[in-house]
This record gives structure tokens, C-alpha cells and sequence, in this order.
């Protein structure tokens, strides 16, 4: 049988797998469960060595010389080390945002040792193994934990193996910009680049954080850079890449998919993409709306948070003019409190504004037809972000858990400049190309303590009172032979503790301490909330009489409660 049937038998079965799954979930919305949770894995799986397998092609097809790029490139490649090394020594790699960092690494875990992408917040640790009792799906896109489960595979579970991944994307994003900026400039400028970015706190609390925001910053430069160079020189090859780097991105944020039609029906659009071209990535095209299935089935298998009573609208236009008016209330506060390079924020809106005239009223700048062609489908990349992030009910600037949303925001904006700096002469550049550079590191030197400090993200209750649990559960016992009552499990689960939640705790109380009196664990440690006006706990973390508790620390993390770490007495 010739290579062509078996590849026109498998279109032939893609497709109508394609159309069974589609049917299923337009008739049965809501039974969708079991299809997410042992399908996504393998979507993510076949997409992402699909992804290698399409940027193989293109490296092939550009030549692309390992040995060469090192060659032109090696300088600026340890420069980009040093800057993810100096934040890696400097900011400590910590979870900054607890109930999703630790949710996805549960899912990570999950995605390696049982191919699924069950988020397992109870269960209890037995046998030297930690054994769920309970599990949901995560409402959150899964190429960060399945790109953290393979760091899993290869080093083995650590909680710290998410900090490693975020500690390599912050290479890969540096020395692209480094890359991109010396395509136009030279390389105290390239470096300048560098500096600019790294100024903006936010930058390095991403990159040291259990998230994924660094990840889905660095696909979305992928996206903008694969398509400037198909408007500048189409090929099969570049299309296939873009489609699957598209689709990569999809999978790292919720609103990301919008970008995958914008992008590629703005190239068809241009008439930029030839018949021949979809011959070639057919076997990618008839795979997407399989890959594009559990980007629909998360949201109906999480439609209780999507439609939580307490938020009125996800999103709603008060949304954005509330959450606008305070970014831009906060750029005339040049305290040194938000992980924002302020001053630095000013001169990008000049020059944008500069831009913006220079383009779109004089038409300057652009020599060539597919330069201005990227500048307004970036233009409209960047505001489509931040509405969709200002529109959100909770797109807040000045915000803790929030204010990782503006990664992308704080990136344009450091390096915004630097476009404006393509445009000058060279003797120009050459001339201010030490002063700029020195003036970027001084930028750097200003703001970069706000996330060596981390008061920003210590500012949180929760945060406080985790870090202290975690810093005295792990000193006390290293041997994890334990169970934890908490609220949160998950927040001791993602560490391989044994963890339930108080109403587990309550229904269950004959069992989880007929256990402890097997010597399954060696104590139960129960871990509340004591309001100073009332001396006892909330509603929600209440404990059965039958857990005789003795106090073995508290500690004052909010000015209306401390935190109590007590062991229930055998």
C-alpha cells in the first residue's frame, strides 16, 4: 500500500472522528467530562510533537545551521543566561498566585504519571506513594502542565520543576528579543532591549512563579515574529508553523484561540497564502478541530465557575472603563510599589503616539508593503489583548493576582522604543548607543529590587499564611508521612502531602482516624483561621469533636486573624 492511501485513509478517519466528537458535543454538552479528562493529554501530546515536527521542516527549509547561530549569536545567548540566571538568583522561585500554580502543577502530575488531566486536590500519602481520593478538571489551558510534565519525565517530580520551566522560557524570551533587536540594531542596543524588559518587575515575578504567563507571553511573540516573516516571504513551510504555533498559543491561555482565526484569516485575507499550501499541512488542518476540542470542552465541564452567581459579568464594557480608568490613574504613581517600570511606561506611550502619527497619517517609516501589513495587525493584536484583560471582571493593575495579566502589556511596552530606534541612522545609533544602554541598566537598578523584595506578592493574606505552613510542615516533617486539614488541599496536594478539606474531614472523621491509629500517617495536622473577635475559627473550618487538637504554632498573617497549626492528640 502506497504512502498516499495510508495518508488519505487516515485524513479519511480523522474526519469523521472529527464530526463524531463535534456531534457528541453539540448534542450532550454536559457529558463531555470523561472525554476531557483522558482525551487532552493526547490532544496536547500529538500537537506538540506536531509543533517540532512543522518547526523542523521550517529550520530545513530556512537552512537553519546550529552551529552558525551559535556562531553569530553566542554572546548574546550568555548575556540572555546571565539576566535568567541574576533573576533566578535574586527573586526566589516561589508559587505567586497559590490556587492556580498549585492546580496546575496537580494536572501536571497528573499528565505524567497517568496520562489524564485530573486536578487531584484531596488524597492521602501511603506506601511511599501519594494516592488521590478525589479530583476535578481545571478550568485552565494545559500546554504549561504538560510542558511542566515533561520536565517530570526527564528530572522526576519536584514541586520546584514548574520554577525550572518558567527559569528556561525566561532564556528563550530573552535571547529572542535579543535576536529580533539585532536584526535592526546593533548590540549595545540588543542588550538595551533586554534590560528594558527585565526593568519591569512583573517580568521577574513571572519568571520565577508556578505560571503560565511567561510561557503564553513568549507563544504570542512566536505568533507575531512567524507571521512577519510569512507577510515578508510566504512559503508552505512558514504557513504550516504559523498554523501550529497558532494553535500551541491556543492552548496557553483561555482567550488565546481568538488569535489562531485572527491571524491566519488575516494572511488569507492578503491573498498571502496559496492553494498549495493547505495541500501540505492538510494532515495538520484536518487534526485541528480535534486539537480544538478540549479548548471547548474545559469550559462546559467548568460552567459552574464560568457562571458563578458572584460575579454579576464575566466580562462587561463597566468592566473595562473601570479597570482602564485605574491603569491609567496608576501612571502618575512613580511610587515604587507596583511591578511596573512607570517612568519607563511614559516614554513608550510617547513614542507610540509618534509611531501612530508617522505610520498611519504621514504613511512614513514603511518601505515595504508587509511592513505596514504587520504593524496594524499588530496594533490590533496588542489593543485585542488588553480589552479582552481590561474587560475581564477581574483585570485589575493594581492587583496581586492580577497584575501577571500584564505581562504582555509591560513587554510592548519595554520594548516599544526600540522600534522607533530601527528607524534612526546609524550614525545616530552608534553615537547614543552606550548612553541608552546605561540608561536602561539604571532603570533596571531601580525596579528590579520591587520583585527581589516581594512585597508586592506577599501583600496577599493567603500568600502569607502558605508560605508559613509550607516553611513549618517541611521542616518538621521532611518525610511527608503525614495528614493536613485545610481549606485549600490542593495547596498541599500539588507537594505530594497528604491533604482533605474540612468537610471530608467532618463526614469521614471514623476513618481518617482509624488510620491514623494504623500508623498510615504519623499525625494529622489541622490548619484554621482564628478571627481575633470571636478567639475560634470560620463556619468553614469547624472540626468534629471528634479531633482532640493541640496548638503547635500560630502566626498573625492579616490584621482580623492569625494562623493556628495545631496536631490532632492521639
Amino acid at each position: 500500500m502506497s504512502a498516499q492511501r495510508i495518508q488519505k485513509g487516515l485524513i479519511f478517519l480523522l474526519i469523521v472522528a472529527s464530526l463524531g466528537l463535534w456531534g457528541y458535543t453539540g448534542l450532550h454538552p454536559h457529558e463531555v467530562s470523561p472525554l476531557l479528562l483522558h482525551g487532552a493529554y493526547y490532544a496536547v501530546f500529538t500537537l506538540f510533537f506536531s509543533w517540532l515536527f512543522a518547526l523542523a521542516r521550517y529550520l530545513q527549509f530556512r537552512q537553519f545551521s546550529i552551529t552558525g547561530f551559535l556562531r553569530q549569536y553566542r554572546w548574546g545567548i550568555l548575556f540572555c543566561l546571565a539576566a535568567a540566571l541574576m533573576i533566578e538568583g535574586s527573586v526566589h522561585p516561589s508559587f505567586k498566585t497559590l490556587g492556580d500554580e498549585t492546580n496546575l502543577l496537580l494536572t501536571s502530575r497528573a499528565m505524567a504519571f497517568e496520562r489524564t488531566v485530573a486536578n487531584e486536590m484531596l488524597g492521602v500519602r501511603y506506601f511511599g506513594n501519594f494516592n488521590p481520593i478525589g479530583f476535578g478538571i481545571d478550568q485552565r489551558p494545559f500546554l504549561f502542565p504538560f510542558l511542566t510534565s515533561l520536565v517530570h519525565t526527564i528530572l522526576g517530580f519536584n514541586p520546584s520543576n514548574p520554577f525550572r520551566l518558567n527559569a528556561l522560557f525566561m532564556v528563550i524570551f530573552l535571547t529572542t528579543a535579543f535576536i529580533v533587536a539585532r536584526q535592526v540594531l546593533n548590540g549595545p542596543l540588543s542588550a538595551a532591549a533586554v534590560f528594558a524588559v527585565i526593568s519591569y518587575p512583573i517580568f521577574s515575578i513571572c519568571g520565577t512563579s508556578g505560571g503560565f504567563d511567561l510561557v503564553s507571553c513568549t507563544f504570542f511573540g512566536f505568533c507575531l515574529i512567524l507571521l512577519f516573516s510569512f507577510l515578508r516571504a510566504p512559503s508552505s513551510e512558514g504557513f504550516t508553523l504559523l498554523w501550529a504555533t497558532l494553535l500551541m498559543f491556543a492552548y496557553t491561555r483561555y482567550e488565546s484561540i481568538v488569535f489562531f482565526f485572527i491571524f491566519l484569516g488575516y494572511v488569507v485575507f492578503l491573498r498571502q497564502v496559496q492553494k498549495s499550501y493547505f495541500s501540505r499541512a492538510r494532515l495538520l488542518i484536518v487534526m485541528t478541530p480535534l486539537w480544538l476540542l478540549p479548548l471547548v470542552w474545559t469550559p462546559l465541564v467548568n460552567s459552574d465557575y464560568i457562571n458563578d452567581p458572584t460575579v454579576q459579568h464575566l466580562f462587561a464594557p463597566s468592566h473595562f472603563y473601570h479597570h482602564l480608568q485605574e491603569l491609567m490613574e496608576c501612571q502618575t504613581n512613580f511610587q515604587f510599589i507596583l511591578p511596573f517600570n512607570t517612568v519607563w511606561n511614559w516614554l513608550a506611550f510617547l513614542v507610540m503616539g509618534c509611531l501612530a502619527v508617522e505610520i498611519f497619517v504621514r504613511k512614513k517609516i514603511f518601505q515595504k508593503p508587509e511592513q505596514y501589513r504587520f504593524a496594524l495587525i499588530f496594533t490590533v493584536s496588542i489593543l485585542l489583548s488588553l480589552t479582552v484583560v481590561l474587560s475581564h471582571f477581574a483585570g485589575y493593575y493594581t492587583r496581586p493576582t492580577q497584575a501577571r495579566y500584564f505581562l504582555p502589556f509591560s513587554v510592548l511596552c519595554a520594548v516599544i522604543p526600540f522600534f522607533w530606534l530601527a528607524t534612526w541612522s546609524k550614525e545616530i545609533l552608534d553615537k547614543f548607543s552606550i548612553p541608552i544602554l546605561l540608561g536602561t541598566i539604571g532603570f533596571f537598578l531601580l525596579y528590579h529590587p520591587l520583585a527581589v523584595e516581594g512585597r508586592f506578592i506577599n501583600s496577599l493574606p493567603p500568600n502569607r499564611d502558605v508560605y508559613f505552613a509550607h516553611e513549618m510542615i517541611e521542616r518538621q516533617f521532611p518525610d511527608k508521612r503525614i495528614m493536613i486539614i485545610t481549606e485549600i488541599p490542593s495547596e498541599f496536594t500539588a507537594l505530594e502531602y497528604g491533604a482533605v478539606d474540612f468537610d471530608f474531614a467532618n463526614a469521614k472523621a471514623p476513618l481518617v482516624l482509624s488510620r491514623l491509629q494504623r500508623h498510615l500517617y504519623q499525625d494529622i495536622l489541622v490548619i484554621q483561621h482564628i478571627t481575633y473577635a470571636t478567639q475560634a475559627p470560620p463556619p468553614g473550618e469547624r472540626l468534629s469533636s471528634a479531633y482532640p487538637l493541640e496548638t503547635l504554632t500560630e502566626y498573625e498573617t492579616s490584621d482580623d486573624s492569625f494562623l493556628r497549626i495545631s496536631r490532632v492528640r492521639q
